[in-house]
């Protein structure tokens, strides 16, 4: 199928394509837009891996109060993860 050819199921033509170059000055223009964003919203990121489950922890803290804002994952789910491996550990209990 070629450009501008109409498509037989729906009778619509594509599109041109447009070809569109990223530039270095183009690059390096987005990531200056992205981290003053990052700035405006006053964010900090704290990455950690918890001990005994050994996953990746992800914390948004705000930068002036030092607040948790979220965790990922959240708590909960940690603490499963470090629950697994124990046999003594019951996740579900279901009656039937």
């Amino acid at each position: 199928m070629q450009k501008g050819e109409e498509l037989p199921e729906i009778g619509k033509t594509l599109p041109p394509e447009k070809e569109q170059k990223l530039t270095q000055e183009k690059v390096s223009e987005a990531v200056g837009k992205l981290n003053e964003y990052v700035q405006t919203i006053r964010r900090e990121l704290k990455f950690s891996i918890d001990e005994k489950s050994g996953r990746t922890v992800i914390t948004v803290l705000d930068s002036q109060t030092k607040e948790i804002i979220r965790q990922i994952p959240p708590e909960e789910v940690i603490s499963l993860s470090r629950n697994l491996g124990k046999q003594d550990s019951v996740i579900l209990t279901a009656e039937t």
